[in-house]
């Protein structure tokens, strides 16, 4: 089962939306495509603030 919970704003623009959804499909078909990500891609994944 996969599930996606996303927060988004009331203000969002029609065109903010479609971009929303189209990088949400990408996404899922990269996952598809590849898999989750390995123990070494997860470690280069740059945390805190400004990412």
């Amino acid at each position: 089962m996969k599930i996606l919970r996303a927060l988004v704003k009331e203000t969002l623009s029609r065109e903010q939306i479609e971009r929303l959804t189209q990088d949400i499909a990408d996404a899922c078909g990269t996952l598809d495509h590849k898999g989750a990500t390995t123990d070494a891609e997860r470690a280069q994944v740059k945390r805190g603030t400004g990412y």
